[in-house]
């Protein structure tokens, strides 16, 4: 049960007790009021009403506003996982066209083809073969010698030196086997870019290459080191 005190004329239309009405309050409108008594008492109109919307007091109407919804709040997405980098393969060091370099195979620091090189120093362990890359000239007709021979007197050990097209490959075709030494203490291997002549382990100009050099027989928990020295003609 709830009263509405209103400080205003009262209209001229009487409704009977129990009726059903549409009241205006200040510009509001509240439907579908049951009136259950009305009375008028020192200027102030005293309705008594169920079934409103409205809170009824002295001074006025309070109509009891409607609660704004509370949004629902919007989902966060779940963040897509970042897919785990495939790690690059580390790739296999090779040489132009020769693919993978075998694992025995110690590559040094290429020739400087052309110019002579007194003296090099090669370390090696038994079973390794080292390797430097060269490319020869063009246009000239190069010739020279690439020699061996053992770190100290009193190295005793087979060595052995070739010229192949592959770092660690086969020795290069030749009519006389001429591009491939072995040596016991030192030994000489002589090359040239002259067609024309025999005897002699003959390359062609402006090609890569590769010289080899190995220890055959040396201890496997020994360094089995050598000396390589090249020297250079050209006309």
């Amino acid at each position: 049960m709830r009263k509405l005190i209103i400080a205003a004329a009262v209209a001229t239309s009487v409704l009977p007790i129990g009726a059903a009405a549409d009241i205006t309050i200040n510009g509001q409108s509240v439907y579908g009021v049951s009136i259950d008594s009305i009375n008028l008492s020192g200027g102030h109109l005293t309705i008594t009403t169920s079934g409103t919307g409205i809170t009824l007091g002295t001074s006025g109407a309070t109509t009891t506003p409607t609660p704004t919804p509370v949004p629902t709040a919007t989902p966060v997405p779940t963040a897509t996982p970042v897919p785990t980098p495939t790690p690059t393969p580390t790739p296999v060091p090779s040489t132009g066209s020769c693919g993978a370099t075998p694992s025995n195979v110690k590559m040094l620091t290429a020739l400087n083809y052309g110019s002579s090189d007194p003296q090099y120093q090669v370390n090696l362990t038994a079973g390794m073969i080292a390797t430097s890359t060269f490319r020869t000239l063009s246009g000239t007709r190069t010739e020279g010698t690439f020699s061996l021979a053992n770190l100290s007197a009193g190295s005793q050990y087979s060595k052995r030196m070739w010229i192949s097209k592959c770092p660690g490959g086969e020795p290069i075709p030749n009519l006389y086997g001429m591009c491939e030494i072995t040596a016991n203490i030192q030994g000489t291997m002589k090359f040239t870019q002259d067609s024309d002549k025999f005897w002699v382990c003959v390359m062609e100009g402006g090609q890569d290459y590769s010289l080899n050099m190995q220890a055959l027989n040396c201890d496997g928990g020994s360094r089995c080191g050598l000396h390589r020295n090249t020297a250079y003609f050209s006309w």
